[in-house]
């Protein structure tokens, strides 16, 4: 089994953390292997990206994303992101700020993983335990010109209650 990943993390919480959470604590960060939608466009010169995707997230939503790129979050999904992040908004986490990162486009940069080894890693900026850390990747087959949506996803590791350091 092989992905084309755009990767995307929810951490489900009490105390909210990563891409939607209950409660007032925010845990920050973001995928940089595979490297997330928004961390790629920030590291990629977020005033004039020459990266054609953030162009046209920039022209849709402004450069201030980019520089926010650990905040995307729900303060209270309280572990039912799919209610709260429908279809079509998840690289925004259905937050407006961030709106830009839901364009459909097929040059957002992708990771093929295929069966084996393969070592992701996050990047937490303000770390804390969670309910829940739960690590999705694209399906085989998924088509980048759509809207990214539920079914689009496969979930292939779920943590419990695990403090980032």
């Amino acid at each position: 089994m092989s992905f084309r990943s755009t990767p995307v993390l929810l951490a489900t919480a009490f105390a909210a953390a990563g891409l939607g959470l209950a409660g007032t604590a925010a845990a920050h960060g973001t995928m940089t292997t595979p490297v997330s939608r928004v961390y790629a466009c920030f590291q990629g010169n977020p005033e004039n990206p020459t990266n054609p995707a953030c162009a046209a997230a920039k022209a849709i939503g402004g450069s201030q994303a980019f520089y926010d790129w650990n905040g995307i979050n729900q303060a209270n999904a309280n572990g039912n992101h799919q209610a709260v992040v429908p279809d079509g908004k998840l690289c925004s986490g259905n937050n407006p700020t961030f709106r830009g990162l839901d364009v459909a486009r097929v040059d957002w940069q992708a990771t093929d993983i295929a069966a084996g080894s393969y070592e992701f890693q996050f990047r937490g900026t303000a770390p804390h335990a969670t309910k829940d850390w739960i690590f999705y990747v694209t399906r085989e087959g998924w088509d980048p010109n759509q809207p990214l949506r539920w079914a689009d996803l496969y979930e292939f590791c779920r943590l419990g209650n695990v403090a980032l350091s």
